[in-house]
């Protein structure tokens, strides 16, 4: 059960105040744009949505389609586009994270393949940025975006790509709709040989097409995992 999380606003100039808590009793607000985005926890159902906008000549968008039908309801990884800038959603069980935040080392794996969960990954990127920035080593991120929740298929999904990368690679269900792979000493102009290799082969063996792919390589300017993430965002 999702009770809070975090809302994100992708842009690479805006590195202050681009992340914002969501809560189940306020809209989350980025008060540099005057935005206070419509959504709210239904307590009836117990999940988020996003709610029709009350200025009628604000058109929204989730997940890259405009929204015809309101109330929308929200599921983790979820992007929305309101007054033309686009927000990621970031949903969690507030219980599940102080009880994986205590023992976050014995919660590494989401199963029986190398498959790290999304929290456990980016405690890991982190380590990672701090190890390149002294080592001075390269790595970069591949994110892979479906366009619907692809947790009916997780299991074929991560199998494939399991059998495709190498024992130093890690791969991350970072959401609903998402993988992220953290790929060891490659850089971001060869990433796309793997993107296209891994696409090509979850199409051709399940039949489910990769909306979104992008790889992003290390750079030191990157202070936490967060940056690195909306880096991949950004197209």
């Amino acid at each position: 059960m999702h009770n809070c999380g975090s809302i994100w606003l992708i842009s690479k100039d805006i590195k202050n105040n681009c992340i914002q808590p969501l809560y189940k009793f306020k809209k989350p607000s980025f008060e540099e744009f005057d935005i206070i985005l419509p959504i709210v926890h239904d307590e009836k159902i117990m999940k988020f949505v996003l709610q029709k906008d009350t200025e009628e000549e604000n058109e929204t968008y989730f997940n890259n389609k405009r929204v015809e039908n309101f109330p929308v309801i929200l599921s983790n990884g979820d992007i929305i586009t309101y007054k033309n800038h686009d927000f990621r959603l970031r949903l969690y069980d507030m219980e599940e994270k102080i009880s994986f935040d205590s023992f976050w080392y014995e919660n590494l794996y989401l199963g029986n393949l190398p498959v790290f969960s999304s929290r456990a990954f980016e405690k890991l990127i982190e380590v990672e940025i701090y190890k390149a920035k002294r080592y001075q080593y390269p790595f970069s991120l591949v994110l892979l975006r479906f366009d619907k929740n692809i947790n009916q298929k997780n299991k074929e999904i991560e199998k494939i790509i399991c059998e495709n990368i190498r024992f130093t690679d890690m791969l991350s269900h970072y959401s609903d709709y998402e993988y992220l792979l953290y790929l060891y000493q490659v850089k971001e102009e060869n990433t796309q040989k793997i993107i296209e290799k891994l696409t090509k082969l979850i199409y051709e063996m399940l039949d489910l097409k990769v909306d979104y792919a992008k790889g992003v390589d290390y750079n030191p300017d990157f202070s936490n995992f967060i940056e690195f993430m909306i880096n991949l965002y950004c197209k």
